[in-house]
């Protein structure tokens, strides 16, 4: 998701693992309580009212949790959304919009899943997918795909679907096909910032660095990057020579991905480990870090889109020219971005291929209809343009095939609907980038790690533990707040104690196992 990992939202995104509720995709879900049973079986007894993909005889409503702040030309352009819908599906769509630390394990949306609050489908990702299965939360769309969805299979690829399929079922609609090889191991720098230093090229983490000290000097009051959910992609390829990819729901491994199967690696006992930590304590310990840099909970977007930081994590294809600097020129109209890939000699892995996802509670009745309605807004490039930008002339107009908006807000999320079999780009954006971002993926290498979800059932407790001991030791070591000598010691001690080798152990074990399987 676009402000989680998604990614990823992501996709991106929000993909902490909590104990028990994990599994790999041939696992059988766990049982369920019973008031979760009585779902289920609802769902069950619940059939979709009509067949095809022709408009329904039945007028139906339906309701969708949606994240962020509703924009005030969406609330009048939901009119003209749900003109379109009742024309088509015979369906009227709500939005009802949360903030985005709703979204994820333990948090507001999954509470209102677990209470059978009255809402139809929500954002959601592979990992936290994953432990709503296990709850059996999920609706089974796995017909519903088939019989609802031809335009949107078409769009997309299988691994779309293999991303959310569980057991052989799928649990989400994939939404976005947009590049995602190695997604988020760029960093977007302000290339204004960049010029206005007389340097061109970040190329190293020395020419990282150097551009942060120069650019301090000339602006006291900025900082080097924001906070974000990741602290370790954007740095990996910069400070290895490796092919290692990290994923935060894996946040305690390296994955070896030159090793012909593949292997998990300690992330903390390896040297990665150290020279990040070494590289952030240099950046906080000379004031090019903000103070509250570790605590400080805004999205990371939304603290680059004030101005203040030199860069942030990058995207895959450089999508966050797209994404991010429409925002930051609100506040610097003549910022500009470029996206630096560390090593660009190396493979880009690709351990992701939706933008995000839909899953559907176990209790809806409307599901068919869900399927009906993401279809539809992912059929083709003129419901793209609809549902992303709004109605043409009156909220944009096409330019040379591009997007030159009128209207300013946002509708629904562009990142998510964006599609590499019809891609369209706004005016703002440089030929330059297009020409990266239609290319991006070329000659990328599936992960080895892709789709591992590990069952915690085995390690739950020493999961938990180990968790505490992550946020209280290995994240402030990571992120430079306490320096890797100072603290390293009894990082490692407090991880032992917690249970660590027998949850090393395990993790690998499930995880040759699963490589096993793929052969």
């Amino acid at each position: 998701m676009k402000k989680i990992a998604v990614a990823s939202l992501a996709l991106t995104v929000f993909t902490l693992l909590t104990a028990g509720c994990s599994t790999t995709k041939k696992d059988t879900p766990t049982s369920s309580t019973p008031s979760v049973s009585a779902q289920v079986a609802q769902q069950a007894s619940t059939k979709p009212s009509d067949s095809g993909t022709g408009k329904p005889a039945e007028f139906k409503k339906i309701k969708m949790v949606a994240l962020g702040d509703e924009s005030p030309r969406m609330k009048d352009f939901m009119t003209d959304v749900n003109k379109k819908l009742k024309d088509e599906l015979n369906t009227e769509l709500t939005v009802q919009y949360m903030p985005w630390s709703a979204y994820g394990s333990g948090q507001q949306i999954e509470l209102m899943l677990a209470a059978g609050q009255d809402f139809d489908f929500t954002f959601t990702d592979p990992t936290w997918l994953n432990q709503l299965v296990q709850k059996k939360e999920a609706y089974d769309l796995t017909e519903l795909a088939d019989k609802y969805m031809p335009d949107l299979k078409k769009n997309l690829t299988p691994q779309h679907f293999e991303e959310f399929t569980i057991n052989n079922k799928l649990y989400a609609i994939p939404m976005g096909y947009a590049p995602l090889s190695a997604n988020a191991y760029s960093i977007s720098v302000r290339q204004d910032l960049l010029e206005e230093v007389n340097m061109s090229e970040i190329k190293s983490m020395d020419d990282l660095y150097r551009f942060a000290t120069l650019v301090k000097a000339k602006h006291p009051d900025m900082y080097a990057t924001p906070n974000t959910v990741s602290f370790v992609q954007p740095y990996l390829r910069g400070l290895s020579d490796k092919s290692y990819t990290w994923d935060q729901g894996l946040k305690y491994f390296l994955t070896d991905e030159s090793a012909s199967e593949g292997k998990l690696v300690s992330f903390v006992d390896s040297p990665e480990f150290k020279a990040q930590s070494d590289f952030f304590n240099k950046l906080y310990t000379n004031g090019l870090l903000a103070k509250d840099f570790l605590t400080n909970k805004a999205a990371a977007q939304d603290l680059f889109a004030s101005g203040k930081y030199m860069w942030m994590q990058g995207r895959s294809g450089g999508n966050n020219i797209v994404e991010v600097l429409p925002n930051l020129q609100k506040n610097v109209p003549n910022a500009k971005l470029k996206d630096f890939l560390f090593a660009p000699d190396m493979p880009k892995i690709k351990n992701a291929y939706s933008s995000t996802a839909v899953m559907v509670p176990a209790y809806s009745k409307n599901a068919d209809r869900v399927a009906m309605v993401l279809n539809v807004m992912q059929k083709n490039l003129d419901n793209f343009d609809f549902f992303a930008y709004g109605v043409k002339d009156k909220d944009y107009k096409l330019v040379n095939d591009k997007v030159e908006r009128i209207n300013k807000d946002e509708l629904f999320y562009q990142w998510a609907l964006f599609n590499v079999n019809f891609p369209r780009y706004e005016a703002t954006v440089p030929d330059s980038f297009i020409a990266i971002n239609k290319t991006w993926d070329n000659g990328a290498i599936p992960s080895k790690a892709f789709g591992f979800m590990p069952n915690m059932e085995a390690v739950k407790v020493e999961r938990a533990k180990l968790d505490s001991v992550y946020d209280e030791r290995i994240k402030p070591i990571l992120v430079g707040v306490i320096s890797y000598d100072k603290g390293i010691e009894v990082a490692k001690k407090e991880m032992a104690a917690a249970g660590w080798d027998k949850y090393y152990s395990e993790l690998q074990k499930q995880f040759s196992a699963y490589r096993a399987g793929k052969k």
